[in-house]
């Protein structure tokens, strides 16, 4: 009877033994998954160092008053519109001198497209002081030193329909080119008439802006088709721990040529389930071991690593070539942020920027970075955007400097679409927190309930041995007692 009663006790302690390991297994699957995000988390963040917040600047410009001027001005005579004298012309360029691209964006800036430039011809003096932004080449320039040192640039730009606009500007870059594409952005002032210095008289709106920079004709189809993107493609060099080209030249073309092309119907014509190629950590090893490998492909075959020769050298492709579009799975958003991209030949004024990053990816890079030709303020918000999903194009291998860690080596893309993706809700911790809490009040609750039944097995087995000693003394002593025969 004690070897019974000692087997279920030692049975009850087993038991307890067991769930309380069960409950220390369970806290440390929680903590060790937190920490292996957190460690992942971390791995990524080193890739690009930490992400510096986005800095937004608001500016506010007062409009111009064009009534300053408006009496003096002259243009419904088309003989008037020859003169253009400064007093006119003074007060609009001391307002505009100094302002760059965010004060005219502040103002309200178009461009002087077919649309505004008929609404200044029939009614100028509705649109005087006006923004105005405008696009062609230079055909006609003067300067005029002014009384307060200042140097005023005068002529004109010819856009690629052939009309002119007239401009007074306020500076221009070091090294100006006739026949060079040139940007201007400025106030309407009045309608204009010239003659160059061949004797040629030219018609236009006039603009006073605060200076002339450097443009570039926008695309034409013949330039977007995937003969021309291969050609400044396999003009670029990878960076390497030898050396870096940077993301001008021919990496700048291509990349506005890569977005352009976007807009093409070759581009719509892509089957990205069956042209495409995944962004998978293989994939990106091999894009960083060999960049030129990935850049286009055979029309028909996806995957570049299929013509190989033996040597893993490629074969000549012929010209039919086409850029090798490239799926971005679900992956980490490592900050984005939106800016101003500058003068452009795809003509525009913002972008996305950022940094990708993706567990799977334990290449030596980690991480990707990229630049979308959209406006797309939803994305900076690394919660609300915390997973993302894209297409696009690989451009070359780039070199960058991360905070802490010095210089690295990611893959440089130009992404034509990218889309927040918003996992199913997943109840597994908080499952496992239910469980664990669970399993805890259950163990609470069980301890004394065990305790307290070994208690009363343990007396009710005392009892049980005191009454059978006392049943054998009994018996013992009746035997005892009878006579002898």
């Amino acid at each position: 009877m004690l070897d019974r009663a000692e087997r279920e006790a030692k049975r009850e302690k087993r038991r307890l033994i067991f769930f309380s390991v069960a409950l220390l297994l369970l806290i440390f699957a929680y903590a060790a998954s937190g920490l292996q995000g957190d460690k992942q988390d971390s791995r990524l963040d080193q890739a690009i160092g930490q992400s510096e917040e986005q800095f937004i600047e608001t500016i506010v410009v007062e409009d111009f008053d064009i009534s300053v001027v408006a009496d003096k001005i002259r243009d419904a005579d088309p003989a008037d519109r020859i003169l253009l004298p400064a007093d006119i012309t003074d007060p609009v360029a001391n307002f505009v001198y100094g302002k760059k691209d965010a004060h005219f964006a502040a103002m309200g800036v178009v461009a002087l497209e077919a649309e505004q430039r008929a609404a200044l011809d029939s009614d100028p003096s509705a649109h005087r002081g006006e923004p105005y932004r405008v696009r062609g080449r230079l055909e006609e320039i003067k300067s005029r030193e002014l009384d307060n040192g200042r140097t005023e640039y005068r002529g004109w730009l010819r856009d690629g329909a052939g009309l002119v606009t007239h401009f007074v500007a306020m500076g221009v870059p070091e090294e100006i080119i006739f026949g060079d594409w040139m940007r201007l952005d400025g106030l309407f002032l009045k309608l204009h008439r010239s003659e160059d210095h061949n004797g040629e008289w030219a018609d236009g709106p006039l603009l006073v802006g605060a200076e002339l920079v450097t443009s570039y004709p926008a695309f034409q189809a013949d330039e977007l088709t995937p003969k021309m993107i291969e050609r400044e493609l396999s003009a670029i060099s990878d960076d390497s721990a030898k050396g870096a080209t940077g993301l001008d030249g021919r990496v700048f073309d291509a990349q506005w040529r890569l977005i352009n092309f976007a807009q093409t119907e070759a581009y719509a014509q892509i089957d990205w389930e069956t042209d495409a190629v995944e962004l998978t950590n293989e994939t990106m090893t091999e894009i960083l071991k060999d960049g030129a490998s990935w850049r286009m492909r055979k029309a028909g075959q996806p995957d570049p690593r299929a013509e190989r020769a033996a040597d893993g050298s490629l074969p000549a492709l012929g010209d039919d070539l086409v850029p090798l579009p490239i799926r971005l799975p679900i992956s980490r958003n490592m900050g984005i942020n939106t800016f101003n991209p500058g003068e452009n030949p795809s003509r525009i004024d913002e972008i996305t920027e950022g940094w990708i990053g993706n567990t799977s990816w334990t290449n030596q890079a980690g991480v990707i970075y990229f630049v979308l030709p959209e406006y797309r303020p939803d994305l900076t918000d690394m919660d609300d955007a915390r997973l993302l999903s894209g297409k696009g194009f690989f451009v070359k291998n780039h070199n960058y400097e991360s905070m802490g860690h010095g210089t690295r080596t990611a893959p440089f893309f130009v992404l034509t679409e990218l889309e927040t993706y918003t996992p199913k809700p997943s109840f597994l911790a908080q499952n496992i927190m239910w469980g664990m809490v669970g399993i805890t009040l259950l163990l609470v609750g069980l301890f004394p309930f065990l305790l307290m039944r070994d208690r009363k097995k343990s007396a009710a087995l005392q009892q049980d041995l005191a009454r059978r000693r006392q049943e054998r003394r009994r018996r013992t002593g009746t035997v005892a007692e009878q006579p002898q025969a």
